[in-house]
Parts: structure tokens; C-alpha cells; sequence
């Protein structure tokens, strides 16, 4: 097995590619629209991230659960490279405007979650890593998410060697050095808290992962 095992078929989403236009100025209005659309938005985002992790052929190797558990602990990170990736407005003040309000603590919480999300965000926009650089970027955050209570750990470890040595291949040594000091910044960002701010139906999202991966075990 080699790193074409954990490189995707196409190096992007078409979802994600056809989103990079039309939704920009969706997100930069956000503080005009109303919850129920931020979350559908939030959930397309969510369907073609998912979309682009099936295109990478190793994850078709692993069990269903694997694959679940995989992607249920890298969605956020995945989708903080994402929207970097993909130039969107990022306006921390807006999109907290824009939702709900929460109680004060959770409120707090959920704040500054989204600056370190924010901060994650225009970190790898500063280093401008390209198509293939933000591939292999993505693929390491998602198997670097396994752990030794997985099924295939010993494979999923294989698999994170294979992303580490595609980041190190497609992105200059002094980027690609940075990048691997920006991911544990990435993982940390709590999940909890980006469910309740961007996808209020977060059981509809947590649905959405398992229905993708389950068809997968029935072919």
C-alpha cells in the first residue's frame, strides 16, 4: 500500500469546488439571514466534506464503524481546512450574531471555540498550500483521529504515516513543517460547541455520517 491509498480519486469535492463561488457571500451575510439557513448551509458543507472523504480509497478498506468513528472525530477539523481552503468570510462577530443566542456560559464557550477555529483558519490561508496541500492536510487530520480501540488501528496507523509522508511530498519542508504544528490546533477545537453554533440539528448531521458510511457495508 501506498500513498495513493490516502490520496482521494479527485483532489477536491466537486460539492466543495461548486460551493467556493456561490456560498462566499452567503456566509459574509450571515448576520441577515436566519438560523434555519445557516445550519443547511453548515450541513451542505458538512454532506460534501463526507463526500470527499469517500473518495479517498484506503477508507473503503476499514470497517463501517471505523469509518464512522473516523469521520465523527474529524469532521470540525476537516471543515475548518475546508472553509480555508475555500476563501469563505469568516467573520467571527457575524456568525455569532447571526444564530440563536445562548446562555451566558455556553455562550462563552461557544465563542472561543470559534476564535480558535477563526485563528485556525486564517493560520492556513497564510500559508497558501494549494489543491494538493490542503488534500493532504485534510487526509492526515482524518486518520490521525483513529485510536487503538478501532478495529483496524494497526492499519489506520499505516495510514497516517502514508498522509504525514503526502504532506511532506506536495508542500515545501518550511510549510509543511508549519502545518504540522498547526493540526494539534486544529484538532482541539471542541466540536460541541461548533455543533450547537453552525449545525443546530446536529442529530440530522450525526445521521448523515452514519447513513453515508452504512451504505458502504451493504456493497
Amino acid at each position: 500500500m501506498n500513498q495513493e491509498a490516502v490520496r482521494p480519486a479527485r483532489q477536491d469535492s466537486s460539492e466543495q469546488t461548486s460551493h467556493s463561488s456561490s456560498s462566499e457571500g452567503q456566509i459574509s451575510q450571515l448576520s441577515s439571514s436566519n438560523n434555519s439557513e445557516n445550519s443547511t448551509f453548515w450541513m451542505s458543507l458538512l454532506h460534501a466534506n463526507i463526500s470527499w472523504i469517500k473518495q479517498i480509497p484506503a477508507i473503503n478498506t476499514l470497517s463501517s464503524r471505523d469509518k464512522v468513528i473516523l469521520v465523527e472525530r474529524s469532521w470540525c477539523p476537516i471543515m475548518t481546512i475546508a472553509v480555508a481552503q475555500m476563501s469563505l468570510s469568516f467573520d467571527v462577530d457575524i456568525i455569532m450574531n447571526s444564530y440563536t443566542p445562548l446562555d451566558e456560559n455556553d455562550r462563552r464557550a461557544v465563542l472561543s471555540e470559534l476564535r480558535r477555529m477563526s485563528q485556525c483558519v486564517n493560520s492556513l490561508r497564510e500559508l497558501s498550500l494549494g489543491l494538493h496541500g490542503y488534500a493532504a492536510i485534510k487526509s492526515l487530520c482524518l486518520f490521525t483521529s483513529g485510536t487503538a480501540e478501532l478495529e483496524g488501528h494497526q492499519m489506520i496507523a499505516n495510514l497516517t504515516h502514508m498522509a504525514r509522508e503526502m504532506v511532506l511530498e506536495n508542500i515545501d519542508q518550511l510549510t509543511a513543517n508549519r502545518c504540522l504544528e498547526l493540526l494539534p490546533n486544529i484538532q482541539s477545537v471542541a466540536p460541541e460547541s461548533i455543533e450547537r453554533l453552525l449545525l443546530s440539528n446536529i442529530d440530522a448531521a450525526k445521521t448523515a455520517i452514519s447513513e453515508t458510511f452504512l451504505a458502504a457495508q451493504e456493497e
